[in-house]
């Protein structure tokens, strides 16, 4: 008997109507989509060490200042290439940003953009936790 091949893939559905700009290439992001998406977004995230290492920001993002808050919002933008984020909602120190909560947060940026900094913001505590 053949074996099935069960990995999830990442399938990218562009929407139909190509003449409308707001809907050129969004992901249609399914259960099986969302962890390879997660899988991606950890691997590109652990560039940020060199850079946290580089700067001198504190590996636990509660105890980061507010001019840390803005070199991880800039090197995250630059990283995935996202638009419309306003750093004026962003001005805080770590641990207000860490302690607002995900739907808080998303409010502070555009949809899926959100989800990416949250997702990084998660996996930088928990990264942290495991090492205390």
């Amino acid at each position: 008997t053949a074996a099935v091949d069960m990995k999830p893939t990442l399938t990218i559905i562009k929407a139909e109507k190509m003449d409308d700009p707001e809907c050129g290439d969004v992901p249609l992001l399914t259960p099986g989509s969302k962890e390879m998406m997660s899988q991606a977004l950890k691997a590109t995230f652990s560039g940020f060490t060199k850079e946290q290492q580089r700067l001198g920001i504190p590996k636990d993002p509660r105890q980061w200042t507010e001019n840390h808050v803005a070199e991880w919002l800039a090197w995250t933008i630059n990283e995935f290439s996202l638009k419309n984020v306003d750093f004026e909602k962003f001005s805080m120190n770590g641990a207000n940003l860490c302690a607002m909560g995900k739907e808080r947060f998303l409010d502070l940026a555009p949809d899926f953009v959100g989800d990416i900094l949250w997702e990084h913001l998660e996996m930088l505590q928990k990264g942290n936790a495991t090492v205390i």
